[in-house]
């Protein structure tokens, strides 16, 4: 007689088989899950825990036994589980086939389940199918395809969930896998990738193998704007070199993870990896790594208003990478640099350093940076009321960015143009383009962008005389900038709330937002806090800011302002 608690973990597998069922029936999506068990006991044993849970969830089994039931077998199983799945039944696949003299799986039947794979999501089946352990490995050689098409695998055996202790960190990319929506075009490729990478990852035994596989899978994640998975990916890595001496590849890994965290709005927590980045490439002399993060350093910094910090660290970055030789380095920190004196007014400065990162682009064939470039070199046209020459730049750089898949980079480049279109009076073609601009930014998770796309449209919305659409707008704007620590578009959406606050008669709010807007605007020394001080009467006549990205005036040049 088996111990009354020998099985007693099987409750939390069979109540996560049947929740993951239950949503994917009420969300009409698919639910394909796996039970790998060694002895025969541990299966009857969950078997039995998953009916009694289903009935608690007023779900209903269905057991389908293809080894010992022909009209579960051949070109028949998956009608039976489509049938079943429409009638909010879970079918449970309790066995394979097996091949002549019981040799393993039977081919056919892989075969047969493999090529009609695609029901599976087509007809959205909920299905739990029981393999033997030692069937796993010819299972994933003969039907892969159908293994890359599961929601979670669970192991029954102790033995084998010690095995696979190596890889414990790792059980996160199967729930990766089942978030994916299947409807999406690349579901099947991302599927596919995190099952082999798992695949690999459990089978590398050194450390600084998996971390690399890891810093990989970061940057793979990274490409597709899922942020979250990427920093647990980093975070994985950074957890296999606790005990090893790969100090660069902790350093990539940690800049890794800041990256991450600044897209995600998270600044301050971004600084903090990047400078244990810093520190460690420092320490080995990986002069390459040091240019690099020095630049990344310089964004928080330009972020927060802080451009003496920034430009020195720009400017560290520059002569490092410029050692080393690296030209496609020294094009994107030429860029920032650009944006520094853009952020002083310092126009003429601003575009030579441009004209200088356009050169170098071109010249190495970085096409996204050469349409981020192009976006910016249409700001100083823009600052200088050259509408045509800064509509010309934009509609160049969407073009590349759209080539290239940066959606991020599509996302600026369109609040950009709706800020043409906004100063020529176009305003059904600028909300268009701030819409567009809006989605692309929250389906990518750039937070700081969100903020300064809603304070655009707030300012559309304030031309057309829509006011309360355009203090929703504003209060979002002002929301999203203090959550990621936005000080400039914090003033600047401020102030915008203190114009409109006057506009609408409420000359109390209209002057703290007025006030708020220059203490914050002061602190950072930025020259629109000039403007704010114009609005503490809260007369609520003076023309709003409006742009933020960057704050331009439309002089020629300004001079360096003064720091509070």
């Amino acid at each position: 007689m088996p111990k009354k608690d020998e099985f007693s973990r099987f409750d939390g597998i069979a109540e996560a088989v049947v929740s993951r069922a239950e949503r994917a029936f009420n969300s009409e999506r698919s639910s394909f899950q796996i039970v790998v068990y060694l002895h025969e006991n541990e299966k009857i044993e969950l078997l039995r825990r998953i009916h009694a849970r289903l009935r608690e969830h007023n779900l209903t089994p269905r057991e389908l036994s293809p080894s010992h039931r022909d009209e579960h077998v051949f070109t028949k199983l998956y009608s039976q589980i489509t049938e079943a799945s429409k009638g909010r039944m879970l079918s449970l696949v309790t066995d394979v086939p097996r091949g002549e003299k019981g040799m393993g799986p039977d081919t056919d039947f892989l075969q047969y389940l493999n090529i009609h794979r695609d029901t599976i999501a087509r007809e959205h089946l909920r299905f739990v199918l029981f393999l033997h352990e030692p069937d796993v490995e010819p299972f994933m050689r003969m039907a892969g395809d159908l293994w890359d098409f599961r929601s979670h695998t669970y192991w029954l055996n102790e033995d084998l969930e010690l095995r696979k202790d190596k890889a414990e960190g790792f059980s996160w990319l199967d729930e990766a896998a089942e978030d994916i929506d299947k409807n999406n075009p690349e579901a099947g490729e991302v599927a596919d990738h995190l099952a082999r990478t798992r695949k690999l990852l459990e089978e590398t035994a050194g450390a600084e193998d998996r971390a690399n596989l890891l810093l990989s899978l970061t940057q793979w994640f990274q490409r597709r704007n899922m942020w979250e998975e990427a920093i647990k990916a980093a975070r994985e890595g950074l957890a296999q070199l606790e005990e090893s001496d790969a100090s660069s590849l902790k350093a990539q890994l940690e800049n890794g993870i800041g990256y991450m965290l600044k897209h995600m709005g998270h600044s301050h927590q971004a600084l903090e990896h990047y400078k244990k980045s810093l520190g460690i490439s420092r320490e080995v002399g990986d002069r390459w790594g040091e240019g690099a993060v020095l630049n990344n350093i310089s964004q928080i910094y330009s972020g927060w208003g802080k451009y003496d910090q920034a430009l020195k660290a720009l400017e560290e970055s520059l002569a490092i990478l410029q050692e080393v030789g690296d030209r496609k380095g020294e094009g994107a920190v030429l860029n920032n640099i650009s944006q520094i004196y853009s952020g002083w007014g310092k126009y003429d400065q601003a575009l030579k350093a441009l004209e200088k990162s356009l050169a170098i682009r071109r010249e190495v064939g970085d096409r996204q940076g050469e349409g981020v470039t192009l976006n910016n070199i249409s700001q100083i046209y823009d600052g200088w009321g050259k509408y045509d020459q800064a509509l010309k730049a934009l509609e160049e750089s969407l073009a590349i960015l759209r080539e290239v898949g940066d959606r991020q980079g599509e996302g600026v480049t369109l609040n950009n143009i709706s800020q043409i279109y906004r100063t020529w009076g176009k305003y059904d073609q600028a909300l268009k383009a701030l819409e567009e601009s809006l989605a692309i930014r929250r389906e990518v998770g750039d937070r700081k962008g969100e903020g300064v796309t809603l304070n655009n449209i707030a300012s559309t919305y304030h031309r057309l005389g829509k006011f309360a659409q355009a203090l929703k707008a504003l209060e979002e704007s002002l929301a999203i900038r203090q959550e990621v620590g936005d000080r400039q578009g914090e003033g600047v959406s401020c102030g915008n709330l203190s114009v409109l606050w006057g506009k609408m008669g409420n000359h109390a709010k209209s002057e703290k937002y007025a006030r708020l807007s220059r203490e914050i605007l002061s602190e950072i020394g930025h020259d629109d806090a000039t403007w704010a001080k114009g609005l503490i009467k809260g007369s609520g006549v003076v023309k709003s800011i409006g742009k933020a990205e960057p704050s331009a005036k439309k002089s020629k040049k300004r001079s360096r302002p003064k720091k509070r």
